[in-house]
């Protein structure tokens, strides 16, 4: 179950690809290192079926000496992790492996997650928003529109300058003529 998001008992929502369980009932949110998070969707993917401790040792910590140990202390945090004080979520079967018999759903939306994705959302209007804005503001400018659709070249504003000086001379000479 390499980055999916799912549901324990309609109370633990799991996203492996964060590494994270949310226990949606008190709303605390932990993270689980990789191994513990790998133990648990590596149950979840056989609910219901035995899975040897060999096979998890194998898999998980790649027939490490010493991984049984630290195979029976994954098991103790994950049943912390999921308030399984009783030992029926995650059973073990001695000699045999263990076995996952937790109820598992897709994600509902739960009240943090909720309302941490509608600011995400409102967060990104936003700044799309602005961005659009930012964009046409751009391009009325680089189009000239802001000129009446002339758009002024560095030649044109020399011509417009020089325009002007000779305006300025004309004036000055007509009313110098006019005052004589």
């Amino acid at each position: 179950m390499p980055d999916s998001v799912f549901i324990i008992n309609n109370r633990f929502e799991v996203n492996s690809g964060k590494g994270e369980v949310l226990d949606t009932v008190t709303n605390q949110r932990n993270h689980l290192e990789p191994r513990l998070m790998k133990l648990l969707c590596l149950l979840v993917e056989q609910r219901g079926k035995v899975v040897a401790r060999e096979l998890i040792i194998r898999d998980i910590w790649n027939d490490y000496p010493g991984a049984g140990d630290g195979l029976n202390q994954a098991v103790s945090f994950l049943r912390k992790e999921l308030a399984d004080n009783n030992k029926e979520i995650i059973k073990t079967l001695p000699k045999a492996g263990y076995q996952f018999n937790g109820l598992i759903s897709g994600v509902a939306e739960s009240p943090v997650s909720a309302t941490s994705n509608k600011r995400d959302i409102s967060k990104w209007l936003s700044i799309s928003a602005i961005a659009l804005v930012m964009v046409f503001i751009t391009w009325y400018f680089a189009t000239g529109k802001a000129t009446n659709g002339n758009p002024l070249t560095g030649e044109q504003v020399k011509m417009d300058k020089d325009q002007a000086r000779w305006d300025s001379i004309h004036q000055a000479k007509t009313l110098q003529s006019q005052n004589k």
